[in-house]
């Protein structure tokens, strides 16, 4: 596989809602040397987004009184192509649940905690991650961070890879407008608005048929989204890496499924009719990131 420079981000925060920053070393073959910046790094060749950003917290932060630095699990955010390098970024968040006081920080000069408008205030912080930070400041404070302290960041399962939400049915088009869901019209014509958290830049129109398998791959680099418009599917689950974990969902019409990189993902129509489905994705279709599950 071709080597991709994409990248991980980490947007890392205290359980009091300030910012970890850290301060770049003042070097010239580094990217925004001597600026402020979020917690990031290249992902490796053949390495998920999330898989990247736990290396990377792993390998930047050590605790000064035990093992190892306790972050909460991680939340994925969204990705962001940066046309200036031809590259992917994606984005996550963590909570630090130690005192900060105990943290030493490995790679750059230092790190320091400030509120979210003392960041943005900043003018030495590297201008794409004051995009992360405005951008995904609202979605922050709708995380849970008793939900999230449950877990620590290294402790990933596939459960993590996929959420699932219904945009249901509705007669109501100020909800179609609002984007919140499907509209059944009187004359029993279907429209389907998507609430996207991603920039759906790739669309496919995608047609299942019954007992029919399609899938059984994952990829490293793409997310997808995956909205059932009509009948039911059948779908099963795991990590790339681990073949004992599996899972398995009915998908309902009106569902909206993410799946993250790394989750082998296997589509099945249930019933006797076709199943209709819209996928659409931030990455584009890529062959050498589409990676066969060999693992039975």
């Amino acid at each position: 596989m071709k080597k991709m420079m994409d990248s991980t981000t980490a947007i890392i925060t205290t359980t009091d809602n300030r910012v970890l920053l850290q301060k770049r070393d003042e070097n010239p073959d580094i990217e925004y040397s001597g600026c402020y910046s979020l917690v990031s790094g290249y992902l490796e060749e053949e390495e998920t987004p999330l898989d990247g950003i736990i290396r990377e917290l792993k390998e930047e932060f050590e605790h000064k009184k035990s093992s190892k630095v306790h972050f909460s699990s991680i939340t994925y955010l969204g990705s962001e192509y940066r046309a200036d390098y031809d590259r992917w970024e994606y984005i996550h968040h963590t909570y630090l649940m130690d005192d900060a006081a105990d943290i030493r920080i490995l790679e750059g000069e230092s790190f320091v905690l400030l509120d979210m408008d003392e960041c943005l205030r900043l003018e030495n912080l590297a201008p794409h991650h004051k995009l992360f930070l405005l951008k995904y400041r609202a979605g922050l404070c709708k995380i849970d961070v008793r939900e999230q302290s449950k877990k620590m960041f290294d402790e990933i399962t596939v459960r993590d890879l996929i959420k699932v939400e219904s945009v249901g049915n509705v007669k109501n088009y100020s909800l179609l407008e609002a984007g919140t869901g499907f509209v059944i019209g009187e004359d029993t014509t279907l429209s389907a608005s998507i609430p996207a958290v991603e920039a759906a830049k790739y669309i496919g129109f995608l047609q299942f048929v019954p007992k029919v398998l399609r899938g059984n791959h994952y990829h490293f680099r793409k997310v997808e989204y995956m909205l059932i418009l009509q009948g039911r599917m059948h779908a099963t689950f795991q990590k790339y890496d681990d073949s004992e974990a599996v899972i398995e969902e009915i998908w309902e019409k009106g569902d909206l499924v993410r799946t993250l990189p790394g989750c082998v993902h296997t589509l099945t129509a249930l019933g006797e009719s076709n199943v209709l489905t819209i996928e659409f994705s931030p990455q584009p279709y890529v062959a050498r990131d589409v990676l066969m599950n060999d693992k039975k």
